[in-house]
């Protein structure tokens, strides 16, 4: 199984064992819904990866905080193939594939979006981080 397939699976367990749990936080009184809902005091940042699944499963995340007043600040599409720009021939086949789906965040879903590429290591550390925004 590939690292992405593995973690679209992981998020979707997650997103199913969590999903109770988030719709009470966000239709709670005690007052952290309100500061969700703040946007002085948060910005609420959805990152998905272009993919059909991840995609849907975002767009329900963002129609469920927008029920409950909290308006996404902006999309993060992670480890996307197309802004990496791959050489290989079967890798622009699924970075093109990719491309539809980043069409769809930026043109129907998010204010603001961030395309991260595909990375040969992890960026881990304020450095990498740093290096990838620039």
């Amino acid at each position: 199984m590939s690292d992405v397939k593995a973690f679209n699976n992981c998020m979707s367990v997650f997103w199913r064992q969590h999903e109770a749990e988030f719709s009470r936080f966000l239709t709670s009184k005690t007052g952290d819904s309100e500061k969700a809902a703040d946007p002085e005091k948060t910005k609420v940042i959805i990152v998905t990866l272009a993919e059909t699944t991840p995609v849907l499963e975002a767009t329900n995340l963002q129609q469920d905080l927008r029920r409950a007043g909290i308006e996404p600040w902006a999309w993060v599409v992670n480890n996307s193939l197309a802004a990496a720009q791959p050489s290989s021939p079967f890798l622009k086949i699924r970075a093109n594939r990719e491309l539809p789906l980043i069409s769809d965040v930026e043109e129907q879903y998010a204010k603001r979006i961030a395309l991260t590429a595909l990375q040969s290591e992890e960026p881990v550390g304020i450095d990498l981080l740093e290096d990838m925004a620039k």
